[in-house]
């Protein structure tokens, strides 16, 4: 008789120490439901389908305008592991993937702001768990119980921001059941709500706060003003000598927790660019100006922007992507690329020693673009409009200065004015951007203060030196597939992997059981409709026909012949990361490799 056919399962997916505790934890919990909870406790399964080491890299503008707990400048990059937990429940037979959490673990080794916190990043589930009177329990259950878990590894605190995707959009399930509904904010919030009371009523969490209590009120003036003396409190980000009128403010902030995804960076960025934008109104009299603007530091930073700001600029603030547009000559052409906003970060963060290195970067702008598209092209033809703007700009400012007596030539002022110690300078006159910056930051934070939460957890069983016990050291669980939420999505999205019914479902998980057990499996390769190769790293992809993907070479040839447009789209699964070789301490772990070392190895095979 022929061989049964093997059948992937998730029990058979290695157990780690806080799958096994987390897994006890809902079983116990769907017990005390009773009534048909109970008897479903045994159907569900809890794994830890990823666990891999990652790094944030800190944006700019978060090094520039703040500084760490202990003085020191932030960091560039910030490492931590990113986890993923699914809880599995059997459904007729098969396994079904109903609810996958994303979290991100910094030890307090790593240092930097967010040493000995966790981050809550990603969750997401489909309605198909049984029964559905429990749903809402076991999830909130899950969470409860890895809050205690990270308690008594010695996490000091845990955040999360509740935030619902926006309708059309997935966390990490692709296609939800129709009829299932999007969360609204208050919603979602509510649901997080019940579920910190149940934390806090199992011990999980000691105390309950907001991010904008703990580390925004201080800088909100447009608040503070109102409340009484006693009520204004400096944040727990903010140096005790803060608390003394007489102490001398500090030159930077203390940083609050950084996480990848969350709502404060990424407004912080946004509200400086948008400060920086205001104070680049180039010779205007907007009221935002800075105090100190009339300074030729200034000025020429404002030249800089107000060129940025043009709208024939916009080719030319960012870096070229020579993959994603096929350029496989620009580097050849163009051996030292430069861009506005390159030119621009840079002298905001002043890097620049001389104001010619300035002009010299923003001339190398155009003549890389003047160099490489020919004449009549509208990139040619916008660089040739742009530097001739920027010359003219360019000669006004410098008769300013010699004019007012801040310069004796232009060619002194351009070779010998020293833009570093203007830095240092700056430092002392508390600059305008951070005056800003902060208060409008903090007044951002406060209209989303009820969905950030920030979760101090018991003391535990850590030790008195803080420092995080994992008594899982050493794991690392891989799955290409799994490791990121958005590779996890684009890869569903592009295999099919549907979560709207339940038989889409189930076939779904079998897949996703498949690669899990078989983590070397060549089959998640994206072939060219064309060439029938493997496609690396960028694909360029048809909306209208059905599966059409070619490579950046066939696009090169045969792009212009296709009826319909065609998008790039950047890949970020690499097959030769599935197929690395695999330690012996769990069958299916692999080593993570780090992306820009994949990035270069791959180039390196295409040459």
């Amino acid at each position: 008789p022929a061989a049964p056919a093997r059948w992937w399962r998730a029990a058979d997916l290695a157990d780690t120490r806080m799958t096994a505790f987390l897994q006890a934890r809902v079983r116990q919990r769907m017990v005390e439901l009773g009534g048909a909870a109970a008897g479903f406790a045994p159907t569900v399964a809890v794994k830890l389908v990823s666990c891999v080491p990652r790094r944030l890299r800190a944006p700019d503008i978060l090094r520039e305008h703040f500084r760490g707990r202990d003085g020191a400048a932030l960091p560039e990059f910030l490492k931590y592991e990113s986890r993923a937990v699914v809880l599995f429940q059997k459904l007729d037979g098969c396994d079904v993937m109903v609810f996958s959490m994303y979290v991100h673990e910094f030890p307090t080794a790593a240092g930097g702001p967010s040493a000995g916190r966790v981050y809550v990043a990603y969750l997401d589930s489909v309605e198909y768990f049984r029964p559905r009177t429990a749903r809402t329990e076991v999830y909130h259950e899950l969470l409860v119980a890895y809050l205690d878990w990270s308690r008594g590894r010695g996490f000091d605190a845990a955040h999360i921001w509740a935030c619902p995707p926006q309708r059309g959009n997935n966390f990490i399930f692709w296609c939800h059941p129709q009829h299932q509904r999007t969360p609204s904010r208050e919603r979602l919030t509510e649901w997080y709500r019940a579920m910190v009371a149940r934390a806090t009523a199992t011990g999980a969490v000691r105390r309950v706060a907001t991010l904008y209590d703990e580390c925004f009120a201080a800088w909100d003036t447009t608040r503070r003003r109102h409340k009484p003396q006693h009520a204004q409190r400096p944040a727990v980000w903010v140096d005790n000598a803060d608390a003394d009128e007489g102490a001398p403010a500090p030159r930077l902030p203390v940083c609050p927790p950084v996480f990848d995804g969350d709502y404060w960076p990424e407004e912080c960025g946004r509200l400086g660019g948008l400060i920086e934008r205001r104070r680049g109104l180039f010779g205007g009299n907007h009221a935002l100006r800075s105090q100190t603007e009339g300074a030729p530091e200034h000025q020429l930073e404002g030249l800089v922007l107000s060129l940025k700001a043009q709208p024939a600029a916009y080719p030319f603030n960012r870096p070229v992507d020579p993959e994603a547009l096929g350029l496989k000559d620009y580097r050849t052409v163009c051996p030292h690329p430069m861009d506005l906003g390159t030119v621009a970060t840079q002298l905001q963060a002043k890097r620049y020693a001389t104001p010619d290195r300035v002009v010299a970067d923003v001339r190398l702008v155009f003549r890389n673009a003047s160099r490489y598209n020919p004449p009549g092209h509208p990139v040619h033809e916008a660089a040739r409009t742009l530097l001739a703007h920027f010359e003219r700009k360019l000669d006004q400012l410098l008769e300013r200065l010699v004019s007012t007596g801040a310069a004796e030539s232009p060619d002194a002022w351009l070779a010998g004015y020293p833009l570093d110690r203007a830095a240092a300078d700056a430092e002392d006159r508390a600059p305008s951007v951070r005056a800003r910056l902060l208060p409008e930051l903090a007044g951002s934070v406060h209209r989303m203060k009820e969905s950030l939460f920030v979760l101090y957890l018991q003391d535990g069983r850590a030790d008195a030196s803080g420092e995080i016990r994992d008594p899982d050291a050493g794991l690392r669980l891989s799955c290409p597939l799994l490791d990121s939420r958005h590779t996890f999505l684009e890869m569903c999205q592009f295999w099919h992997y549907q979560f709207d019914s339940l038989r889409r479902a189930k076939h779904s998980t079998v897949m996703l059981l498949y690669h899990l057990h078989v983590p070397r499996a060549e089959s998640l390769g994206i072939s060219c409709a064309a060439c029938a190769r493997e496609i690396r790293r960028v694909r360029w992809h048809c909306a209208t026909c059905v599966d059409f993907n070619i490579c950046r070479a066939c696009e090169r040839e045969r792009g212009a012949a296709h009826r319909h447009a065609l998008t790039p789209f950047r890949i970020t699964f690499s097959r030769r990361r599935a197929l690395a070789p695999e330690p012996a301490r769990i069958d299916r772990a692999v080593v993570a490799v780090d992306a820009e070392e994949e990035d270069d190895d791959e180039e390196d095979e295409e040459d």
